[in-house]
Parts: C-alpha cells; sequence; structure tokens
C-alpha cells in the first residue's frame, strides 16, 4: 500500500458485508450503551445551571429538587459538614480546551474531583447569593436528565464510525479508504468524550475527566492527520515519499508532547498545531487542482 509505512496497514478477516455490517451495528449499540450506563449513574443534584455574565444560576429544577425555591437562582457554593467549596465560573466549562495555560487546565480538573467528592455525600448544603441555602441529597442522573446535546452527539459519533467504517470494509485495498476510515474512527473518538463531560450537571471525577480529555486530543491529532493524509492520497498520490506516515507520526508526538504539557499553552497545542494541519490541507487541495488543470 503506497503512502503508508507497514504500521497503518490494517486487515480484518475476510467476511460477507453483511455480517461485517451487522458486526459493525452491534460494536456501534454496545458503546453507545455503555456510555448511556455511564452516565445515569453519574451523581447530580437535579437542577439546571447555567453561566449568565460570569455567575452560575439554577434556572429549572426537576420535581423532587427545589421546588419551594424561585428560579433562576445564583448558586455561590456548596458544602458539607467537613467544609465548604466556593464555585467559580471555570467550574461550569463544557469544555476545558476552552482554557488557555496548563495551570488552569490542571487547576479545572483539581476543582471537578473535589465537586465529585461533594457529590458522594448523602445531603450536601447549597448556598444561594441572597444568603439562602438549600439541602439537596444528591441521586443518580435518570433518562429525563441527559440534555439533547448528549444525544445528538452520540447520533453524531456513531454515523462517524459507522460510515467511516463502512467504506473501508468494502475498499481495504484503496489508501484513501483507510484514511478515510481513520477520520470516522478518531471523530468518533472526539466526540463520544465530549458528550459524557459536556453533559455532567457540575462535575465528573477529574481523573476520569482528565482521561476523557487526552483522548478527545488524541481524536483531534489524528483525525487532522488523516485529513491531510486523504487529501495527499486522492484522487492519486501527489509524490511517492510516504508523507502520510510522516503526518501521523507528527501529530501522534504532538499528543504526547500535548499529554506530558510540554507545549507553551492550550492555544498551541489545541488550536494552533491542528490550524497548521488544516491550512497544509488546503495547500495540498491547491497542489492538486493545479495538476488537475
Amino acid at each position: 500500500m503506497k503512502g503508508l509505512s507497514a504500521p497503518f496497514k490494517l486487515t480484518l478477516p475476510a467476511l460477507p458485508p453483511r455480517q461485517s455490517i451487522l458486526a459493525l451495528l452491534t460494536l456501534v449499540f454496545v458503546l453507545n450503551a455503555l456510555l448511556i450506563y455511564f452516565m445515569l449513574e453519574q451523581p447530580r443534584f437535579g437542577i439546571s445551571l447555567q453561566l449568565v455574565d460570569g455567575k452560575i444560576f439554577a434556572t429549572e429544577t426537576s420535581p423532587s429538587s427545589l421546588d419551594d425555591q424561585q428560579v433562576p437562582r445564583e448558586l455561590t457554593a456548596l458544602a458539607t459538614a467537613e467544609y465548604r467549596f466556593e464555585l467559580e465560573a471555570e467550574d461550569l466549562l463544557e469544555e476545558p480546551d476552552l482554557l488557555t495555560r496548563y495551570s488552569e487546565y490542571n487547576r479545572f480538573m483539581q476543582r471537578q474531583s473535589m465537586l465529585f467528592d461533594l457529590l458522594q455525600y448523602p445531603r450536601v448544603e447549597l448556598f444561594w447569593a441572597d444568603q439562602a441555602s438549600s439541602s439537596l441529597a444528591p441521586r443518580k442522573t435518570v433518562w429525563s436528565d441527559l440534555p439533547l446535546m448528549f444525544w445528538f452527539q452520540l447520533i453524531v459519533a456513531s454515523f462517524s464510525l459507522l460510515v467511516g467504517a463502512a467504506v473501508w470494509l468494502f475498499r481495504q485495498r484503496d489508501r484513501s479508504a483507510l484514511h478515510y476510515f481513520l477520520i470516522g474512527v478518531f471523530l468518533a473518538l472526539v466526540i463520544f468524550p465530549a458528550a459524557i463531560y459536556s453533559s455532567r450537571e457540575l462535575a465528573l471525577d477529574g481523573e476520569l475527566f482528565r482521561v476523557l480529555s487526552v483522548v478527545d486530543h488524541l481524536g483531534l491529532y489524528i483525525v487532522m492527520a488523516a485529513i491531510v493524509s486523504l487529501v495527499w492520497c486522492y484522487p492519486q498520490p501527489l509524490w511517492t515519499f510516504p508523507f502520510p506516515a510522516l503526518f501521523y507520526s507528527l501529530m501522534y508526538l504532538c499528543w504526547v508532547v500535548d499529554t506530558v504539557q510540554w507545549f507553551p499553552d492550550l492555544d498551541v497545542s489545541t488550536r494552533i498545531v491542528p490550524l497548521l494541519m488544516l491550512v497544509l490541507g488546503f495547500v495540498l487541495l491547491i497542489v492538486h487542482w493545479k495538476r488537475s488543470a
């Protein structure tokens, strides 16, 4: 397979098309079921929280939570008998990549762990900006707690995985199909973790959150490498040198550097590096266009 080195050659045992598709659908179904089960096991209060002008507001409540309280209402702190936790706007960030410095990123993860520990207590005191407080018992997530965006993300990730794998299953000798397959798989690897941490009510275990974020970044880098490699190889390789193998190796190295936090900051790791790869992809498209002319 030209354009790829040996580590990037992928083959599967030959299966009839129907069995291949059924196996793929089963895999996607099981993966979605596991993610949904995991989310239903997460503790929460049953209140909807939103950032408004840098402050955290409870905007809606479930029937069993704050029926006697007026909403929207600014939430300022959580407390148990052991300690009190003052909330900050960053605690409600859906995506930690919105932060800039790794120090902020690490602090965010630490605070998530502390908040998640609070949710393990039988009852937690919620303090409001008007000096009032409410005592709530954290409970497991129910189906109605999961936001619409969570289901949308699962659908998009599943569709990405199915389409990428289906194309490659029937064209395993086509180098372009392999890159397309990797785009689909690793795009799903970007979306599935984001579906989990962006759907939390307030907190997720910080160590798990960090793992999900690292997996999300791996997906981002490999998707960028696969996009550029696909442009390189389709409809014909631009040159004989195996640049796709170089692209994948470079992006994997970037992921390692990002994971150990050796980049200057998150602007470089999650914004500038992917942007440069996209620019390279557009440059290769222009080269293809000029050659076809």
